[in-house]
């Protein structure tokens, strides 16, 4: 009897040991549980990540769509004379220009230079020209066009003016100032790609130290520039 009984309480551990061994190999439920959190958790945060690019995208895309066609007004820009010389065009072609607007191949930039062939009475130009990369393009403006034909970038910068004026010093004046006639100035440029630019230009000059002072100029022998434009 007591040898029956020491055989049975043997067999009762394996039997319990084989019935756990299954249960060491596999994961307990809790584990299951917290990998499934931890999975879920991963998910959403891809998710999160994955709208966020979307709403940046999105964003940047309605911006650049509201850029190509914005309109931007050029603050006044008032610059020192940068070239002078007793030729107008000499001075022009060494003057620095002054960036105001640009859109793809299209530019717009002006120019101030003191032209003296009669030193006794300088005077003092501001120009706006227009430029592009894309020959075959075409522009209209008060002060000059592309005519029958067209411009490109091989076009010389003096048959690419869209405005000007000029402010003389007396032989008896401290000096002058001029503007560009408000009510004109207007201006379009069109390029083969279909990038335009269109606006209005205002430009003034003033030469030597007029008696009502420098004003929105500024000392010395200046120009201004200003306006808006709309690129598309």
């Amino acid at each position: 009897m007591e040898r029956t009984r020491l055989i049975i309480i043997p067999l009762a551990v394996i039997g319990a040991i084989a019935i756990a061994l299954p249960a060491f190999g596999a994961p307990s439920p809790d584990v299951l549980a917290k990998r499934a959190l931890g999975l879920a958790k991963k998910s959403d945060a891809r998710s999160k990540k994955a709208y966020s690019r979307a709403t940046q995208a999105r964003t940047t895309a309605r911006s650049a769509a509201a850029s190509a066609g914005r309109t931007t007004v050029i603050k006044r820009t008032s610059v020192a004379v940068s070239a002078t010389n007793a030729d107008l065009d000499t001075a022009l072609a060494a003057a620095t220009k002054v960036p105001l607007a640009s859109v793809g191949g299209l530019t717009m930039y002006g120019k101030c230079v003191k032209e003296t062939s009669n030193p006794s009475n300088p005077g003092v130009y501001g120009r706006i020209f227009v430029s592009t990369t894309e020959a075959g393009s075409v522009f209209s403006s008060d002060e000059n066009d592309s005519g029958n034909g067209y411009f490109g970038p091989a076009t010389a910068e003096a048959q690419r003016a869209i405005a000007s004026v000029v402010s003389y010093a007396g032989f008896s004046d401290p000096g002058t100032l001029n503007l560009s006639d408000a009510q004109k100035g207007g201006f379009a440029v069109m390029a083969p790609s279909g990038t335009s630019l269109y606006g209005m230009t205002v430009v003034g000059t003033k030469v030597g130290s007029p008696t009502a002072g420098d004003g929105a100029f500024g000392a010395g022998d200046r120009c201004i520039f200003g306006g808006y434009v709309i690129g598309a």
